[in-house]
């Protein structure tokens, strides 16, 4: 696909991201309706919430996926790092406890995990004291980050110094 000179680089994330999103908003949505015919909970309570907490980790994720395509494009070191900071934010992203279950030091240190919040805000329905901008900061310096690897001619990236 990249051989083609109107695709670039930032189209196969995009894919990629749309992809992703449209796998887990079936999959969630097929489970919440089970678990809600299945009286396993009573319904949503505050909808917009999840769905605002969806739509953060969807542009957190777009967000960190450009910035992880820049880097690993420029410096091949980067590619050992990713799944080491990937695997420790999905250990303290609070999947497998909830942060109330925590002594109040390692939630001080665990609230500085934007995923944590994401997945409190998502099963609490609470949003405290994170601001929104986040996403919008995470995706700005993602397609920062892939254009400057595009025009920089150590990139492995096609596109490169267009």
């Amino acid at each position: 696909l990249l051989s083609y000179p109107i695709v670039k680089p930032v189209d196969t994330v995009i894919a990629r991201a749309t992809l992703e999103f449209l796998i887990y908003v079936i999959t969630f949505g097929i489970l919440l309706f089970l678990a809600t015919y299945f009286n396993m909970i009573d319904g949503v309570a505050r909808i917009d919430y999840l769905l605002l907490s969806l739509l953060l980790c969807v542009f957190s994720g777009f967000g960190m996926g450009l910035i992880a395509a820049a880097l690993t494009s420029l410096y091949s070191w980067v590619e050992k790092i990713i799944p080491v900071v990937s695997r420790a934010l999905f250990l303290t992203s609070g999947i497998f406890f909830s942060l109330s279950m925590l002594p109040m030091v390692a939630r001080d240190i665990l609230w500085y995990n934007p995923i944590l919040q994401m997945t409190e805000m998502a099963r609490h329905g609470v949003f405290l004291n994170y601001p929104v901008t986040f996403c919008a900061i995470v995706v700005a310096l993602g397609l920062l980050a892939l254009r400057m690897a595009e025009q920089s001619p150590r990139a492995r990236i096609r596109g490169a110094g267009s």
